[in-house]
């Protein structure tokens, strides 16, 4: 496994059949803007596949599409010499094992590319919109401004996990009952009224 970038043509780039990585439409627009503007972005992991017809995709999917739309002919990439198993543990782990992002850290550099661009025009390029800008940015003073978790010395944890429809209206109904609104507008208050609704259970186990 030799990590050097060789250009490959996009003809002979192929989807993984079972990459389980998608993107939202906004964020493949910010992408393919991206690319466009600097002509910059991480060179794609590939193997060659078994058949020897080309290459397959382990990691880049979303770039490679990108490429297309802008009308590369040839992409970056890194060829690894990996077996199938190795493959599919790469694709479920390459688009998810992550850090996360410093809150005032990323007001600062938010505050710094804001000197450049507005934005309208920030939003465009980076996972954000306007409005989600304009709150990261509201405070006078970013780097002395802590969040109410970072303030008491507490960090969040991401919680997930998957509904049918049944029941996601169902947690729905409860989690606006918990939090005594008829609509639950953000995720800061979803995440409040599902500590309520787990509070008042334990308060009901206790009971009986």
């Amino acid at each position: 496994m030799i990590n050097k970038v060789v250009s490959l043509s996009v003809d002979k780039l192929h989807p993984h059949p079972d990459s389980p990585n998608k993107m939202s439409r906004g964020k493949f627009l910010k992408l393919t803007r991206n690319i466009e503007q600097s002509g910059l972005y991480e060179p794609l992991i590939v193997r060659k596949r078994s058949n020897n017809e080309g290459y397959e995709i382990i990691n880049g999917h979303q770039r490679l599409e990108a490429l297309r739309k802008l009308g590369y002919r040839t992409a970056e990439c890194i060829v690894w010499d990996i077996d199938d198993y190795r493959t599919r543990l790469l694709l479920c782990t390459l688009n998810r094992l992550s850090g996360r992002d410093k809150l005032q850290q990323k007001k600062k550099i938010i505050r710094e590319l804001i000197e450049r661009l507005d934005k309208k025009e920030l939003g465009k390029f980076v996972p954000y919109n306007k409005k989600q800008l304009e709150r990261l940015c509201k405070d006078a003073d970013l780097n002395k401004v802590k969040s109410p978790a970072e303030s008491e010395g507490r960090s969040l944890q991401p919680v997930v996990f998957f509904l049918d429809e049944k029941g996601r209206r169902k947690l729905d109904k409860a989690l606006k009952a918990a939090a005594g609104t008829k609509k639950i507008s953000n995720g800061k208050e979803k995440s409040e009224a599902i500590v309520k609704l787990a509070e008042k259970s334990g308060k009901g186990g206790s009971n009986g």
